[in-house]
């Protein structure tokens, strides 16, 4: 579960939650994309973390509707912060771990 620090939101007596998972291997590879000849370039699928990183949200009630999936969140307007939190979230739990070959 993570609760982002967004608009006050973390000192919040009930805060919204966004209950993440990890990524396959799959999944990663196809919105985290490496460019071979340079490694530090880097192109990332933001919507597509959230999509697949986002497994529910609590409570989260916009005009009185309770918002509690990924695609339910994406619609709607002036989120885009909180949006972007998540999806860094997600991006940092599924970073490439540098290995010994590296």
């Amino acid at each position: 579960e993570f609760i982002p620090v967004w608009d006050g939101n973390s000192k919040n007596e009930e805060p919204i939650i966004f209950v993440l998972k990890y990524l396959n291997t799959v999944e990663r590879d196809e919105l985290i994309e490496i460019n071979a000849a340079d490694t530090k370039a880097v192109k990332i699928n933001y919507k597509g973390l959230f999509r697949k990183g986002v497994i529910e949200i609590k409570q989260l009630v916009v005009n009185t509707e309770s918002i509690t999936t990924p695609d339910e969140f994406l619609k709607l307007p002036g989120f885009y912060e909180l949006y972007f939190e998540v999806a860094i979230e997600i991006l940092t739990m599924n970073a490439r771990q540098p290995t010994k070959n590296s």
